[in-house]
């Protein structure tokens, strides 16, 4: 008697996990997989384009640990139907750093930006690819399960995209005053 109460035990256990086991494996796709391999290359890229190097401007360990907790906000955001989140998220952002930007120093203002506007674009596409992807599973179209790898395709290639542009000449910094016109 005691081993078909375990079976049902460890049956009802299952079918939770069979259930939700989607939601995890798109909070994996959207936030682990981006954060430890594909995003990381595509910002070293970009960083190696425009030569900035860590140090007074940024922290290493932040970028990864910031687009990690918006990666992981946006899937939930956009599981529970509230994607307008995403933009009250990037306002959020883009207040924070606008004084950063026209620092002088590094890298022109808008050059990080648009780096900034690529890593953002992409870790939208990972969580929203991540959601349509519970939702195909949910409604068993499992051939569209696969198609949220188009974003991992798109980052690699845009990531090798990137490595092969010329480096820009290093220009000196000039004020907008001293600019000879």
């Amino acid at each position: 008697m005691e081993v078909l109460a375990a079976a049902r035990l460890v049956w009802s256990h299952l079918e939770y996990a069979l259930k939700y086991w989607p939601y995890a494996a798109a909070f994996v796709f959207a936030v682990v997989l981006p954060t430890y391999w594909i995003m990381e290359k595509l910002a070293a890229a970009l960083r190696e384009q425009t030569g900035e190097t860590p140090g007074k401007r940024w922290l290493p360990w932040q970028g990864k640990l910031v687009g990690c907790v918006e990666r992981g906000l946006y899937v939930t955001a956009f599981l529970a139907g509230h994607p307008e989140f995403v933009a009250v998220w990037l306002a959020l952002k883009v207040a924070g750093q606008w004084q950063g930007w026209k620092a002088e120093g590094g890298p022109a203002g808008h050059i990080v930006f648009n780096n900034s506007l690529v890593l953002n674009a992409f870790s939208i596409g990972y969580a929203f690819a991540a959601t349509q992807a519970v939702e195909w599973f949910r409604h068993a179209e499992y051939v569209l399960v696969a198609v949220p790898f188009l974003v991992v395709v798109a980052n690699l290639f845009v990531t090798g995209w990137v490595r092969k542009q010329p480096r820009p000449p290093e220009r000196p910094v000039t004020k907008p005053w001293e600019n000879p016109l």
